[in-house]
Formats: C-alpha cells, structure tokens, sequence
C-alpha cells in the first residue's frame, strides 16, 4: 500500500511539474509574443503621449502615410531643450554643429578651414561667444528664462490640425537606404506653391528619429545630419574682456564691424 501511495504521489509530483512547466513556456511565449508585436508596430511603441496621438491622427487624414506618420508625431520629441543630440550642417561659410546635452545647455559652433569662427555656449544663464576678432570667449550672465525645458513646447512644420488654409504638401516615399549603420526611410517633401524648393529626409526604421535633411532651393542644397549620442558642454576657454562698445566712438565701431565682416 505504502508503495502504491509513493508511486501515485511521485506521479502527482511529476504532472505538477509538467504543469509549471507549461505554464511558463506559455508565459514565456505570451512575453515573447508581446515583445515581437510591440517590435512589428513602432506606432503602439512610439506614439504614447495625447498629443502624438492627436498628431498622427490628423497626419493620416492629410498624409495618408502610416510610417510618415510615426516619424511625424514623434520627431519634435528629440529636438526639444531636454533632449540630447548634434546636427551637423555643412554650408559654403563652413560646417556648422549644434549641440544639445539634454539638460538645459547648448553650443554652436562654424569652423571654416579648422578654424572656429563663430561659436555660442549656453550653460544654464551664462551665455558664451566667441571673439570674432582674435582668440578667446566672452562672458555673459543672463537672465534665467521664463520658459520651461520641456518639449511640450517644442513647435514643429511637421503639424497636421491647422485646417484654416489648403495644405498642397505632398509627401512622397522613396523607399529605404542606409544612413549610416542602420536604414532610413527616405521621403520627398514638395508643394507646387514653391517649384523651386525641395525637402528630402531620412528617419531610421527602428526610433524614427531624423537623420538627415537635405533643403535643395534654387539648385543649392543645405545637407544636415543628426546623431543622438552623448553631449557634454562645458565652459569653453580662454575667457576675455568683452570691449566696451558703450565708450567706443563712431570710427571705432566702424572699424570693429570691418573686422567683424572679414571673419
């Protein structure tokens, strides 16, 4: 009898087991499940706050573009004052690169020939510029600002709820390429009422995010690229006395502006 007992009981242990052990394959394969759907719609992954929401809803009415659309109620969200990222714009005056860390503070820069020849450093109310006439920064100390560091704030074109004029904005897609070590969606952004101008830009696949615009106007183009990694702005140096432009007489501010212009 005891025996009997021992061997029902060894047999009730085991389909107890192999009923936990169903039970986590299938919460396993539920999380997995979740985990693979989430990754097939970046719109229930990306798109959380109301006011996405509102933005890709009233972009589906005008665009009628579902990928467009993510990327178009999503974007503004990586390029707000809390945000941490670099654009990178080359131009015939230079290459000029913006830099924000996120919390706060930002820097720009236009280097010509490796040379800096305009710059700007924000760090919190203390605002930096470059000596346009020889080495060195001046020193400001600003007012703190009314405005918050919040994206809520942040103004975007890519908006789709003004319905007071005709929007002629055709969005095109061009397909996918690579940009850089991931892939791009690429579209074309036109309207007939400026022939002359031409918007092309990049958003990965995966974060949506902008990483290239190309603004083609009158056959000149203005290419800019963005990356996401880490920005740390710090107080740049040597700090120099700002001239006091107050005491300076006409000739002499004449003089300083000609030097100003050939920078």
């Amino acid at each position: 009898m005891s025996t009997l007992q021992d061997k029902s009981s060894q047999g009730f242990a085991h389909i107890i087991l192999i009923v936990v052990a169903a039970v986590i394959v299938i919460a396993l394969g539920v999380a997995a499940y979740f985990a693979f759907s989430n990754a097939l719609n970046p719109e229930a992954r990306l798109v959380k706050t109301d006011a996405q929401k509102a933005t890709d809803t009233a972009c589906k009415v005008a665009v009628k573009d579902d990928t467009f659309c993510i990327f178009a109620s999503t974007w503004g969200l990586s390029f707000g004052t809390d945000s941490v990222y670099t654009s990178t714009t080359v131009t015939d005056q230079g290459t000029l690169v913006f830099q924000s860390d996120g919390k706060g503070n930002n820097s720009s820069t236009l280097t010509k020939d490796g040379t800096v020849v305009y710059g700007t450093v924000t760090i919190g109310t203390t605002y930096y510029t470059k000596n346009p006439t020889g080495d060195g920064w001046y020193k400001t100390d600003t007012t703190p600002s009314d405005n918050t560091n919040s994206t809520a704030d942040v103004q975007t074109d890519l908006t789709f709820n003004d319905k007071t004029t005709q929007d002629k904005t055709v969005y095109k897609n061009l397909g996918t390429e690579a940009c850089g070590s991931l892939t791009c969606y690429k579209y074309e952004i036109t309207n007939p009422d400026s022939p002359n101008t031409t918007t092309t830009m990049w958003f990965d696949n995966h974060d949506y995010k902008m990483r290239k615009t190309a603004f083609t106007s009158d056959g000149n183009t203005t290419e800019m690229t963005y990356s996401y990694d880490s920005v740390t702005i710090s107080e740049p140096s040597p700090i120099v006395v700002q001239p006091d432009y107050s005491t300076m007489t006409v000739e002499q501010l004449q003089a300083l502006s000609a030097q100003y212009s050939q920078q």
